[in-house]
């Protein structure tokens, strides 16, 4: 009898907390972290220059002095690579606005520098095949560099789970470059060592190149505020066109010589970096 009471007094509590049970509301999962907001981070890499350059035109005193036959000039007329990889530090920033549980989109902006240089010696233009321009002379030299760049970009992203999104992007994207001539003291752009001399001995430009960029990556959240990404961009500045003028004012019996040189310089870039950003809240 006992045993049966104390089975029914079982019976009684279970069915009880089965009905308190059903009565108590199911705890929610927790959201979905957000990827919406403003961000700000830094990113170290690595920028690749692929420069072609090429002489374009070239006179003394009017007259035309480029690709000409043997023996006016040595070699075909061709262009010279004149690449170069750097270290490049950066600091980007943007909004995102997370369009879905699956998408996003996003405005950056990022700038950069990185000190790329190619020096090609022996000549003071890169190519054109006139002895005046490849002259094979120890002193003589030509250099590319390329400095700062900066970018405004526009990113899609997909998020394979709540915290990895793949990104592309794509926008305007803007680089420093300079260039330098510099005729040395066998080639008589120094005065006491030949009778001839062509100055100025050192010609250098400097121009901001604007050109298209695309590119894509992968992001991790990983903390709601810690964003870390890996990516690769390209970027295609186009061509950027210089004019040299160099004078022997002592010259021929006949007087002077002007000699002008126009040069162009193609410039791509690819560009590798792994960045940490800071996400605010929104």
């Amino acid at each position: 009898m006992n045993k049966l009471l104390l089975a029914s007094f079982a019976l009684a509590a279970m069915a009880a907390g089965s009905a308190m049970a059903a009565e108590m509301p199911l705890k929610a999962p927790p959201p979905a972290p957000s990827w919406t907001g403003f961000y700000f981070g830094g990113a170290i890499g690595a920028r690749w220059d692929d420069v072609d350059g090429s002489v374009t035109a070239a006179t003394n005193n009017g007259v035309n002095i480029l690709c000409l036959p043997p023996p006016a000039s040595t070699g075909p007329c061709t262009g010279t690579q004149l690449n170069s990889t750097a270290f490049r530090p950066s600091a980007y920033f943007g909004y995102n606005w997370q369009l879905s549980s699956l998408t996003l989109a996003g405005i950056e902006g990022d700038v950069g520098w990185a000190h790329n240089i190619s020096t090609l010696g022996g000549a003071i233009y890169p190519g054109g095949n006139n002895p005046f321009y490849l002259t094979q002379r120890s002193d003589d030299y030509f250099t590319f560099k390329s400095s700062w760049d900066g970018a405004l970009r526009i990113r899609l992203g997909y998020l394979i789970n709540p915290s990895t999104l793949l990104f592309v992007a794509g926008g305007v994207e803007f680089m420093q470059i300079s260039t330098q001539s510099h005729c040395g003291q066998i080639s008589d752009c120094t005065p006491g060592i030949f009778p001839l001399l062509y100055l100025p001995a050192d010609i250098s430009h400097t121009r901001t190149m604007a050109g298209g960029t695309v590119g894509g990556g992968i992001e991790r959240m990983l903390t709601p505020h810690l964003l870390l990404r890996a990516e690769y961009r390209f970027a295609d500045f186009g061509s950027a066109s210089f004019t040299d003028t160099r004078v022997n004012p002592i010259g021929p019996p006949a007087g002077p010589i002007t000699q002008v040189a126009t040069y162009k310089t193609d410039v791509i870039t690819q560009t590798a970096l792994i960045g940490l950003a800071y996400k605010f809240d929104r």
